[in-house]
């Protein structure tokens, strides 16, 4: 089970934790849905599917926060 399932879905991110980080965790297991929605003329939907779709990626591609680092 993921983290995300065991929160309720109108208690938003903690506001130090990684927005990119928070993107994939909430997106990444929804993928395959996502980009059927995104393929299909569905209007609005198929535009929102398409991106976040982009969001996951981009939160993908970025490496992961250094705490401390600076």
């Amino acid at each position: 089970m993921s983290r995300s399932s065991s929160i309720n879905a109108a208690d938003p991110p903690a506001i130090d934790e990684d927005p990119h980080s928070v993107i994939e965790e909430e997106l990444g297991d929804h993928r395959e849905a996502l980009e059927a929605l995104a393929e299909m003329d569905l209007g609005v939907l198929s535009a929102d599917a398409r991106r976040a779709l982009e969001m996951l990626d981009q939160a993908q591609r970025r490496p992961p926060t250094q705490e401390g680092s600076e």
